[in-house]
């Protein structure tokens, strides 16, 4: 699974971003997505 498929399967059940990306953070540490990144996807999703 690659980051945007972790942020949009995160996005389904949240729409708080700043929760998205605290949980990538905690399970990837610096691998994470950016939080921009994570804002980006969960925006475009939802819309």
């Amino acid at each position: 699974m690659n980051h945007k498929e972790n942020i949009l399967a995160l996005a389904k059940k949240c729409k708080d971003c700043k929760k998205i990306y605290e949980t990538l953070v905690k399970c990837f540490g610096m691998d994470a997505p950016s939080y921009s990144t994570v804002t980006y996807h969960v925006r475009m999703y939802h819309e």
